[in-house]
């Protein structure tokens, strides 16, 4: 049977489970367990705790992943943003080279970055986007843009990067 609500209603603070289908239009706030065996429909899934993303859990309670902490697609000719999140900005440093700063900055710079280029008119050459060494930190990663094997930089028509931690 589907459980329906309007309003700031439903607050538990005891282990819930639903069988069926869980609708939210206003606020609900569990302290517990919430486990559907139905469809869980909600708009915003919100951490308890300040700029700490909300993480995903088996049955047993052991965390089996994660959100994006970050993520970006900009243009390569000057660093422009077309989409992101937690991303303040694409710094242009010179041709195919570009700082991405983060609004909240990560725990440390030990974190996972995938990256990606949109392929243009450099033709069948090895295109990569890679950070610098040097250039990892909490706030901000360095990233160069190359082609072929002599690693030549340039403006890729956009990039991406997604960060994990």
């Amino acid at each position: 049977m589907p459980i329906a609500f309007s309003g700031n209603g439903l607050i538990t603070t005891a282990n819930a489970t639903f069988s069926g289908t869980l609708t939210s239009n206003g606020n609900a706030t569990f302290s517990g367990t919430l486990t559907s065996n139905g469809n869980l429909s909600v708009a915003t899934i919100q951490s308890k705790s300040q700029n700490t993303a909300p993480t995903i859990t088996d049955s047993s309670g052991a965390e089996v992943g994660q959100f994006a902490k970050a993520w970006v697609n900009f243009y390569g000719a000057n660093g422009t943003i077309r989409s992101s999140f937690n991303v303040s900005s694409v710094t242009f440093v010179s041709t195919g080279t570009y700082t991405v700063n983060f609004i909240n900055g990560l725990q440390d710079s030990n974190y996972c970055f995938v990256t990606g280029i949109q392929r243009d008119s450099t033709g069948g050459l090895i295109q990569t986007l890679t950070p610098d060494s040097t250039g990892i930190a909490n706030g901000s990663i360095k990233l160069f843009a190359t082609y072929g094997s002599s690693s030549t930089a340039y403006n890729p028509t956009s990039a991406s990067l997604a960060v994990f931690r």
